[in-house]
């Protein structure tokens, strides 16, 4: 049974053990104390052109994370009871307007960030089309363009008070192999 409460802060999100395994639900602000306390799961999901090319998207001034910055991937908690691909198919409509079949994303890895204490599970999505087919509607983003990924990384690593998210070279060489196979 997965529960909706209206107030994002309360919001009840997907938790997990320190090995990534699903364990009960807890409120987002719960979860969000600082230190950090809880492990959560979250979705990153790369947008990529058939070049290689990321779409970096900048977040809006008025949100209670990361404000103002830039960021190379899209996504977002996990709610309980639902799976990351669910999610990160959920968040690509929520803040862009894609619609995208789950055959669509390409599972890049699991990554998990003690500091945050998150398990962050990638995916990848070929976007053929123009950026202005896309649709910002939930307010959570205010630009987009699209770049390099070696040189976004480069300038989030120089500036990372500007970024709120990155795509390390590791990943990157993922979606490079990956994209040789479409």
């Amino acid at each position: 049974m997965v529960l909706k409460l209206s107030d994002s802060e309360d919001e009840l999100l997907q938790c997990c053990d320190e090995n990534g395994n699903p364990t009960v639900g807890h409120l987002r602000a719960g979860v969000h104390k600082d230190p950090v306390a809880i492990w959560h799961i979250t979705t990153a999901i790369f947008v990529v052109s058939p070049e290689g090319m990321v779409l970096c998207s900048k977040r809006a001034e008025n949100l209670s994370q990361s404000p103002g910055r830039w960021q190379m991937a899209f996504g977002g908690h996990v709610k309980y009871g639902q799976t990351p691909l669910t999610c990160a198919i959920e968040e690509l409509e929520e803040e862009i307007g894609l619609k995208t079949p789950p055959e669509d994303l390409y599972f890049l890895d699991t990554l998990k960030n003690p500091n945050k204490k998150h398990f962050v599970w990638m995916y990848a999505l070929l976007f053929n089309g123009k950026k202005s087919d896309l649709k910002f509607n939930d307010g959570e983003i205010v630009s987009a363009q699209w770049r390099d990924k070696l040189e976004a990384l480069q300038e989030g690593q120089k500036n990372p008070k500007n970024w709120a998210s990155l795509c390390y070279l590791d990943i990157q060489d993922k979606i490079t192999q990956w994209l040789k196979t479409k």
